[in-house]
């Protein structure tokens, strides 16, 4: 009987733009054992068959450069945005993923959606 694979969040630390999500895909689709779903600068949600290959999944980040953490939680829908240090997005040339300060009486503006590279299933 095949595992059952579950899907998993991990969230990344050091990312700044395309060039990394690059890295961090290239890194996941060395691991055996694990799909990767999306990439974005911040997080990926992948699916693998158990802890020991998300686990796997988190080294490679790790050794691409960054810093992976899994989720908790299996629910994809309950991983909160990554902070991104805006003055290093900056220097990157990137526009940080900082949501605005809401002012009196308005509704707060949403940040900028993440760069995502598909990834072919």
């Amino acid at each position: 009987m095949e595992p059952t694979s579950t899907t998993r969040t991990v969230t990344i630390t050091g990312m700044t733009g395309g060039t990394c999500v690059e890295k961090v895909t290239g890194a996941l689709l060395g691991v055996p054992g694990v799909s990767v779903q999306t990439v974005r600068v911040g997080i990926a949600v992948i699916t693998s068959p158990d802890l020991a290959k998300t686990n796997a999944a988190c080294a490679a980040i790790d050794a691409a450069g960054f810093k992976a953490t899994p989720v908790d939680s299996g629910d994809s829908n309950k991983c909160a945005r990554p902070a991104v240090n805006p003055r290093a997005a900056r220097m990157n040339g990137h526009t940080p993923l900082v949501p605005a300060a809401p002012t009196k009486g308005a509704a707060p503006l949403a940040a900028a959606p993440a760069a995502a590279v598909p990834v072919a299933g």
